[in-house]
């Protein structure tokens, strides 16, 4: 009952179910940081699971996962750390059955700030899904200029081929940080991959038009016009 009052965002009553329950097992101690969690009561979530860890119980990955999202959001990475050293403690990491919790550790480190440690993380993972490359792709490119070249080189490595998205995702880290280098070869690659697509022309474009590269812009603009691609709703061309 907690996990469904959480998952449906009645934390209330899950917090209430939880109270009564007279004898607490691993499955509710769980529910209950991931309801908390889910409403963003990252700081009660850590204390829930002080509580859990005071009455003896060992978390499993589903609540490391819970901690360490919670970490991740108020910038706690010393408790981030802990967690971390716990795993490796435990068994728990570079493990191919907890990416799971792996993956959290790396955004953790990422959302933090902490990219070293970050890599450390990824790299200690022997069989990466894509969520985990997404992580890593995605904590690099928001860590500002001078990463977003990292990330490239992350997505261009990836054993499986790069989604749209995912450079969708690191052109706008590219735009964010104006980062023209990088962004001219991103935004020329997403325009390759889908080329009736309108927004992709109109972020190179704007790219092009804040750095004064203006013949450059016109190029696109008028290359946009030749594949009848539709601008996006959303997107507009810098005058």
């Amino acid at each position: 009952m907690v996990s469904g009052y959480g998952k449906s965002g009645d934390l209330a009553a899950a917090r209430e179910v939880f109270g009564r329950m007279p004898g607490r097992n691993l499955v509710s101690w769980s529910a209950m940081i991931d309801a908390l969690v889910r409403a963003a009561e990252f700081d009660e979530a850590l204390q829930v699971f002080d509580r859990m860890m005071g009455e003896g119980f060992k978390p499993d990955v589903v609540v490391l996962v819970s901690v360490l999202k919670a970490c991740a959001h108020l910038g706690a990475v010393e408790r981030g750390r802990w967690v971390h050293r716990y795993m490796e403690t435990e068994g728990f990491a570079g493990t191919q059955r907890n990416v799971m919790a792996e993956t959290a550790l790396v955004d953790m480190y990422c959302k933090c700030g902490c990219m070293e440690e970050a890599w450390r993380a990824f790299d200690s993972v022997r069989c990466r899904d894509v969520v985990l490359w997404n992580s890593m792709i995605g904590g690099l490119a928001m860590n500002g200029h001078g990463r977003v070249e990292e990330a490239e080189t992350v997505l261009l490595d990836m054993p499986m081929e790069p989604h749209a998205s995912q450079w969708g995702a690191l052109m706008s880290s590219c735009r964010m940080h104006n980062d023209i280098t990088v962004g001219e070869r991103v935004g020329k690659r997403l325009i390759e991959l889908e080329p009736q697509h309108g927004g992709r022309y109109a972020v190179l474009f704007n790219l092009y038009a804040v750095n004064g590269r203006w013949e450059d812009a016109r190029a696109i603009r008028q290359m946009m016009v030749e594949k009848g691609a539709k601008k996006e709703l959303g997107f507009s061309f810098m005058e």
